[in-house]
Formats: structure tokens, sequence, C-alpha cells
């Protein structure tokens, strides 16, 4: 199971947990929830499938590992075409299963930047994430040698918890408010009733 399908189960798991002990029930579009999960078993499956090949391909006597780059280059492919359409779907051809309620404190809101504003703060925050990235992978040696965690530990679980914390404390305060997004935590809001 990959990190992004333990983080999914997490999440959707949380935000489900903490909206029930609120609101009875809570509803989400089965649409765009089994969209979502069917890219997730896209993604998963183009993790797995290069994985599989590199372990089977390295127990032979003279490994030959120009396959593998070669599938995972054409996975990464599909991936992008994939996503690309994913976002076409979502912000063109299906916005109304995107666009949420109409919410009356939502449409109140007072726009605070305007697109431009938005896009140069967005360039200078990926930035920032990626000085901030390379001071973090920078440490990782450190980290290994003085407290004897292993590196894998620390890319499969820690990192993956550290990064998303943010997002992942949203959903489930978003889930509290019984206003959950697909965009939050996976698709939950709309059609379907979970009791």
């Amino acid at each position: 199971m990959s990190r992004l399908t333990l983080f999914f189960v997490q999440v959707l798991g949380m935000c489900f947990f903490f909206g029930g002990l609120k609101y009875h029930e809570q509803t989400f579009n089965s649409t765009v929830a089994s969209t979502m999960s069917s890219l997730m078993a896209v993604a998963t499956s183009s993790l797995i499938i290069p994985a599989a090949l590199y372990a089977t391909i390295a127990q032979t006597e003279e490994p030959d590992f120009k396959q593998i780059l070669q599938l995972s280059r054409g996975t990464s492919i599909v991936i992008l075409i994939l996503y690309v359409m994913y976002l076409v779907f979502q912000l063109k051809t299906h916005t109304d299963l995107f666009a949420g309620t109409n919410d009356p404190e939502e449409e109140n809101q007072r726009v605070l930047l305007t697109p431009i504003e938005a896009g140069l703060v967005l360039v200078f925050v990926t930035i920032l994430v990626a000085v901030c990235a390379e001071y973090l992978v920078g440490s990782i040696e450190g980290i290994v040698a003085s407290s004897g965690i292993s590196k894998t530990f620390i890319g499969l679980i820690l990192i993956p918890i550290v990064g998303n914390a943010a997002e992942h404390v949203t959903a489930i305060v978003v889930a509290m408010k019984n206003k959950v997004r697909v965009e939050t935590c996976f698709g939950i809001q709309g059609k379907k009733t979970i009791n």
C-alpha cells in the first residue's frame, strides 16, 4: 500500500469519525468519491508495478534495469495525462460536481487576493517550500546517526505525517463543521448519505 493510499485512508477515516461525533448523518458526492478512488487505484498501481518488476529483475544473475526505467517513465507519462484529464474534468466539464453547496457564509466572503497576487504568493511559497525541503532532506543523515531511527522509517512514516499534518487537521475541522469537501478529504458532500 502506498503512502498516498495510507494517507487517504487516515484522513477519510478521521473525517468520518470526528464528523460523526458531532452529526448523526453526513453526506458526500458519490460520483466524485468514485472518481477520486479510481485515480487513487491507478496511482497506487503505477507505484506497485515498477516496484514488483524491480524486485523480480534484481533477483536474476545479470539484472537489466533498463526495462524498469522504461516502465517507470511510461507510467509517469500515463499518470501525467490522467492528471491533466482530471483537471479538465474538474475545472471545465463537470464543475457542478465540485462546486459545493450554496452556503450564504461562503457567498458573502470577500476576495482577499487578485489572481496575479495569488499567483505571486503561490510562486513565493513554492520556492520557500523547496528550500525547506532541501534542508529537511539534508538533515535526515544527522537524525539517523544521532537517534538510531532508520532512513526508511523517516522517509515512509515521519515525513509524510509531518508534511501532511496541516491538510489532515483542516480536513477534520471541516468535517466537524459538516462542510466536508472532496478537496479536503477525498470527496464528501452532496448526494450519498453515511449512517
